[in-house]
C-alpha cells in the first residue's frame, strides 16, 4: 500500500478478532478459517494510527448486525479521536466535502438499465421469464424499479440464486445488466413431519415438478399420515411475468383430524368432552399479485365439503351414538397479508399483518341418532360474513431477549348451527402455539373475539432459545349451552379465556427440537407436557 498509493497518514481499524482454536466438530469455525487468511494488521506508529475494536458475540456471516458492528466502530474511533487529529492538521468543512461529493456524483451517468443477459439458464423460456420479470415490457428501467422487481424474483421458488454484474454501454449510455443465475432442480422431493411423546406425530412426502413454457410452471403433490392427521392434496400455480406480474393456483385438498386420540382428557378425567373425527375436502382457487417483497394481495374462490362426527364420553367404554353434521359451501374471499419472519415455526423475528374477508355461503345438514335406527334429520342454510385483521412482531430489547406481541380479531354475522357442539366446533378457533393446534377446547372458538398475547423469547446462541408466552382470548356474544338449548349471551364480553406455553428449542439442520409446556383455561387437565421434533403443519382448509 505504501509503495502504491505512497500515503500521508494511514489509518487502520481492525474488527476481525481473533480465529480462536479449529476443532473438527465446528465446522462454522472451520468455514471461518479458510475464508479469512491470516493477515498483520498492525500499522507502525510512523506510518498512522491502529484502531481495534472486540466483537465477541458477531461472527463472519452475522450480515443481520451491520448496524451493530458499525456503531460499536463509531465508539471506538470517538475515543481515539483526539490522536488522530493531531496526526492530521488540515481541516476542510462538512460544506466543501458536500460540494465535492455533489459534483463528483453529478459526473456518474445514472444507472438506467436497458440489456439484460441471462447466464446458466440452458432453457430459452426461462431467460426470457426471468428478464420480463425484471423489465416486463419496458425498455429501460430505473434502479429503484430494478431493486423491487430483483428482490421479487430472487424469492421466486424456481431460482436458487442471482448475482448482477451492471457493465457501462458507451453506445445507449445506458448499463448493460448481466445475471449469473442458478436454478432450482425441476423435480424436488421433500421429507419430513413431526415425531411426538402425544399421539400427533404425523409424516410428510412432497413432489414438486417445475418447468417453463412462456410462464413458469409449479406442479406439486404432498401427503401428511399420521394417527391425528392425514391429508393429500394435488396442485399447481401459474406465474406470468407481465407488468404487473401475478400468479393463479389451484389446488385439491382432503384433510381428515381425530382429535381423540390427540387429547389427554380421556386418561385423567370422565368428562364431556367430544370425541372429534372432522373430514373436509376442498377445491380452492386463487389469484394473486405481490405489493413488496414481503407483501402481496390476493383472492379467490373455494369450495369446501365438511363433515363433522362427534360423540360424548362418558366413560372408557361406553359411547353414545354420533350427532354428525355436514356443511358443503361456497367461500369468496380478499386477502392482504406481510410477512417477514425468520422461521415458519418459532419465529424470532420479522412481522406479520394480515386483513383477511370472506363471504361464505352453503348448507348444514345436521344428523342425531336416537337409536341405531332412529335419527333426527334438520337442515338450514347459511350465508355471512367474516372479517379477520392480524398483527404480530418482534422486537430486540436485548442482546439477549427479544420480545414479540400478538393481537387478533375475527367478526362474523353467521348464526348459529343447529347444535351447540356443531356451533362450537365449526367456529373459527385463536390457536397461536403449535400446540393449541393439534388438540379442540370449545373455550377458544367463537365466530366473534379478540385475543392477543405477549412472547418473551430467550437466546442463549443462534441454535437454542426459551420461550415464555402468554395469551387472552375474550369472545363476543359468546354462545352457552342451557338446558341442552343453544343460547347466545346478551352481554357483549362474558368470559376471558388464558392460554400460555414454556418452551425449550433446539433448532436442528433437520427442523426444530422443542420440549413444551403448555397451559389452557379449561376442565382438567389444564397442563400438557410435550417432546418434539419436526414441524406441525397442516393442508389448508376451505374455509
Amino acid at each position: 500500500m505504501k509503495e502504491l498509493f505512497k500515503p500521508d497518514i494511514i489509518i487502520g481499524h481492525n474488527v476481525a478478532g481473533k480465529r480462536g482454536y479449529l476443532s473438527e466438530e465446528d465446522l462454522v469455525r472451520q468455514v471461518i478459517s479458510m475464508i479469512m487468511k491470516p493477515t498483520n494488521y498492525s500499522i507502525a506508529k510512523e506510518d498512522g494510527v491502529f484502531l481495534e475494536t472486540e466483537l465477541k458475540d458477531v461472527e463472519l456471516l452475522d450480515f443481520q448486525k451491520g448496524k451493530e458492528t458499525i456503531k460499536k466502530g463509531e465508539e471506538t474511533a470517538k475515543i481515539l479521536i483526539d490522536s488522530i487529529k493531531t496526526r492530521i492538521h488540515r481541516r476542510v468543512s462538512l460544506e466543501t466535502v458536500n460540494k465535492k461529493r455533489k459534483e463528483f456524483n453529478s459526473k456518474k451517468p445514472q444507472l438506467i438499465f436497458n440489456n439484460i443477459q441471462v447466464q446458466g439458464v440452458d432453457n430459452a423460456n426461462q431467460r426470457q421469464f426471468i428478464i420480463k420479470s425484471l423489465k416486463g415490457d419496458k425498455k429501460t428501467i430505473t434502479l429503484e424499479e430494478l431493486r423491487t422487481e430483483y428482490f421479487k424474483l430472487l424469492a421466486d421458488q424456481h431460482l436458487k440464486s442471482i448475482r448482477p454484474i451492471a457493465i457501462y454501454n458507451e453506445k445507449n449510455k445506458n448499463f448493460d445488466l448481466n445475471l449469473i443465475v442458478e436454478t432450482e432442480k425441476k423435480v424436488e422431493v421433500k421429507i419430513g413431519g413431526n415425531i411426538s411423546t402425544k399421539p400427533i406425530s404425523t409424516g410428510f412426502g412432497g413432489l414438486e415438478y417445475r418447468f417453463y413454457d412462456q410462464y413458469a410452471y409449479i406442479l406439486s403433490s404432498n401427503i401428511h399420515f399420521g394417527r391425528f392427521y392425514n391429508s393429500i392434496q394435488l396442485g399447481t400455480r401459474i406465474d406470468m411475468p407481465k407488468n404487473t406480474p401475478f400468479y393463479i393456483s389451484g389446488y385439491a385438498t382432503f384433510n381428515r383430524w381425530e382429535f381423540f386420540s390427540s387429547s389427554s382428557d380421556i386418561f385423567f378425567r370422565d368428562t364431556q368432552t367430544p370425541y372429534i373425527v372432522q373430514n373436509e375436502f376442498n377445491v380452492r382457487t386463487e389469484i394473486g399479485i405481490p405489493l413488496s417483497i414481503n407483501s402481496k394481495l390476493f383472492g379467490g374462490i373455494n369450495f369446501s365439503g365438511a363433515g363433522d362426527n362427534y360423540y360424548k364420553l362418558r366413560t372408557l367404554d361406553k359411547i353414545n351414538l354420533p350427532e354428525k353434521t355436514r356443511f358443503n359451501a361456497l367461500n369468496v374471499h380478499l386477502n392482504l397479508e406481510e410477512k417477514s419472519f425468520n422461521d415458519r415455526q418459532y419465529p424470532t423475528e420479522g412481522k406479520y399483518r394480515a386483513l383477511h374477508v370472506k363471504y361464505i355461503f352453503g348448507k348444514e345438514k345436521n344428523i342425531t341418532m336416537i337409536d341405531d335406527e332412529v335419527e333426527v334429520l334438520k337442515k338450514a342454510n347459511h350465508s355471512y360474513w367474516m372479517i379477520k385483521a392480524s398483527t404480530e412482531r418482534f422486537y430486540e430489547m436485548l442482546d439477549f431477549l427479544t420480545l414479540g406481541v400478538q393481537a387478533e380479531a375475527l367478526f362474523s354475522n353467521r348464526k348459529p348451527f343447529v347444535s351447540y357442539d356443531a356451533t362450537k366446533l365449526s367456529a373459527p378457533s385463536f390457536s397461536p402455539t403449535p400446540h393449541s393446534k393439534t388438540i379442540y377446547i370449545r373455550n377458544f372458538h367463537s365466530d366473534r373475539y379478540i385475543a392477543g398475547g405477549v412472547k418473551s423469547i430467550f437466546h442463549v446462541n443462534k441454535l437454542i432459545h426459551a420461550r415464555l408466552e402468554g395469551y387472552a382470548f375474550v369472545p363476543v356474544f359468546d354462545v352457552h349451552k342451557v338446558n341442552n338449548k343453544l343460547e347466545i349471551s346478551n352481554k357483549m364480553f362474558e368470559n376471558i379465556y388464558f392460554q400460555g406455553t414454556a418452551a425449550a428449542i433446539y433448532n436442528t439442520n433437520l427442523g426444530p427440537v422443542s420440549i413444551n409446556l403448555n397451559y389452557y383455561q379449561k376442565e382438567s387437565p389444564k397442563f400438557y407436557i410435550s417432546l418434539n421434533f419436526g414441524y406441525i403443519i397442516f393442508n389448508k382448509r376451505g374455509i
